[in-house]
């Protein structure tokens, strides 16, 4: 007999991955270990690059997006909440657009970028598969 589980463990794999990756950032770019951090510094758009050179930081618009996306996933995970699979849809697309910049910025390609997009993508299987195991892999009643 098949046990109703209350979280998604392909969702739940995600978020970790994605939280870790986060804790990573934020311990690479300074905050902790009085460093600086160079992944968001300068991303080509469209031919040019912006650069931030306000001062020695990393931006706060990538943490503050990362946040998001994990909350999503997070979200997510939980199987009996009704707006999961748009959640899961939304973490895919925070974190498969932040992991496509980090790799775009040319830095931390291994240690941020993949992880990220690999995140997002396993929110986005998570997603995919998440009508199924609301309704115990039988199609929802009209």
């Amino acid at each position: 007999m098949k046990k109703n589980r209350r979280f998604d463990r392909v969702a739940v794999v995600g978020t970790l991955l994605a939280f870790v990756t986060t804790l990573n950032y934020v311990w690479s770019s300074g905050r902790v270990t009085g460093g600086t951090s160079q992944l968001f510094k300068t991303i080509p758009r469209g031919g040019a690059a912006y650069s931030s050179d306000q001062a020695n930081h990393s931006v706060y618009w990538a943490w503050a997006v990362l946040v998001v996306g994990i909350t999503l996933a997070n979200y997510g995970s939980r199987v009996e909440f009704r707006y999961r699979r748009t959640a899961l849809l939304l973490a895919a697309a925070v974190l498969i657009v932040v992991g496509k910049l980090a790799l775009a910025s040319g830095m931390a390609t291994f240690s941020i970028g993949i992880p990220l997009v690999v995140a997002g993508l396993i929110c986005l299987v998570a997603a995919i598969r998440s009508r199924g195991l609301a309704t115990g892999g039988k199609p929802a009643a009209k």
